[in-house]
């Protein structure tokens, strides 16, 4: 854990098997994501290099955006909001652009709170 990596606070730093470095920030509900969002609607676009989630509110309107996590791509969107009360939201650095990435990712957490969200 690091108190503070490149503006965000409580960062987890993650080395992998092959030497990767990863730098996560503490993740949240993805139910609870959407209900401050305002969201109520979620697609997916998946190419060879893309892979993205999109939210949107009642208008339409995009209200999110995040990195589909690998465990996740390659689902449809129905799939996807099915397993909403297991999914969390995080940023995760990408040392290239030198910026954070809205991520989202299935949790290891069983016990994730739930709020009344439809999708």
């Amino acid at each position: 854990m690091i108190n503070n990596f490149q503006g965000e606070d409580n960062v987890t730093k993650i080395t992998g098997d092959n030497g990767s470095v990863s730098h996560l920030t503490p993740s949240i509900n993805f139910v609870d994501e959407a209900y401050i969002k305002g969201a109520c609607k979620l697609n997916t676009v998946e190419t060879e290099k893309k892979h993205v989630l999109f939210l949107f509110n009642s208008d339409n309107a995009e209200v999110g955006r995040y990195y589909l996590g690998k465990k996740l791509q390659g689902m449809t969107p129905a799939q996807i909001a099915e397993k909403k009360h297991s999914l969390v939201i995080f940023k995760s650095f990408n040392p290239n652009t030198g910026s954070w990435v809205p991520c989202v990712g299935l949790s290891t957490q069983e016990d994730l709170s739930v709020k009344a969200v439809s999708f």
